[in-house]
Order: C-alpha cells, then structure tokens, then sequence
C-alpha cells in the first residue's frame, strides 16, 4: 500500500500544479455590502463581489475558511462551506459573510481612534475539488484614510 501512496501523491501534486498554469486567475470585484441577522450581540455583514471566470471550465469553491485580525487580536471569521461556482466564460455574483459581534467592533474603532492606525491581517483558505489554496494578506490602514 505504501508504494502507491507516493506515486499518487506526486501525481495529485503535479495536478494542482497543472491546473495553476493552466487556468487563467479569475477577475473579482467588489460591489457592495449589506448587514444582515441583526441581535443584541452582533449581525452578520455580508460583502458581494462580482467573480468573472475566463476559462472554459467552470470555477468551483467547495469551502472558504478566513479569519481578520485588528492589531494581531481575533476580530472575525467564518467558514462557509456552501459551495460557490462559477459557469465557464461567464461572470457570477459571488457573497462572502463575516459574522461579527459588536463588542469586537467597538474595541477595534476605539483602538484605531487612539492610535490613529491599525494594523490587519486576512487569511484563509481556499479548499476546490483537488487541492487547497492557502491566503494572506496584510497591512496598515490609517485614520487619513492611506493604506500601506
């Protein structure tokens, strides 16, 4: 059993390798958000993006882990396991929602007021069919309103 374990390893690994090259990276826009499930303690935001796809296959995302960070302290995340898909040579309009609890918001406004700067980190992971794509990204925002 074990003799075919590593074959098929770097088989499914040059796979995902394969597909990187060949699929082009789809172009996401930002289009809205709204607030949704209101309570006493938080509500949901939820963040729209249009996702134009132009390869001949469809696009399909089986999970979406992510978590922010404010000042490396846990502001939000959420997973959403709802499967996401996107037609070959199409666009689709795509919602993202991030839970979030008042109490978190408040001490992150309070926090970016005092030092007039916050520093954020996003990352997450992508999970399709075959292989997992892992993201981060991180900055600065600035009570002037640049970003670094």
């Amino acid at each position: 059993m074990r003799f075919f374990l590593l074959p098929l390893l770097l088989v499914l690994g040059g796979c995902a390798n394969l597909v990187e090259k060949v699929l082009e990276k789809p172009q996401i826009d930002y289009t809205r958000s709204y607030v949704k499930d209101p309570s006493l303690e938080g509500a949901t935001a939820v963040f729209v993006f249009n996702v134009k796809n132009p390869n001949g296959v469809p696009l399909k995302l089986d999970e979406l882990n992510y978590r922010i960070f404010l000042n490396d302290k846990p502001f939000a995340g959420a997973q959403s396991a709802k499967n996401l898909s996107v037609p070959a040579k199409s666009e689709s309009t795509v919602e993202i929602p991030l839970p979030f609890r008042y109490s978190d918001v408040f001490d992150g406004v309070l926090g970016f007021l005092k030092s007039r700067e916050v520093t954020y980190r996003v990352e997450g992971q992508a999970h399709f069919a075959l292989f997992k794509i892992p993201f981060s990204r991180q900055g600065d925002i600035r009570l002037d309103g640049k970003t670094k």
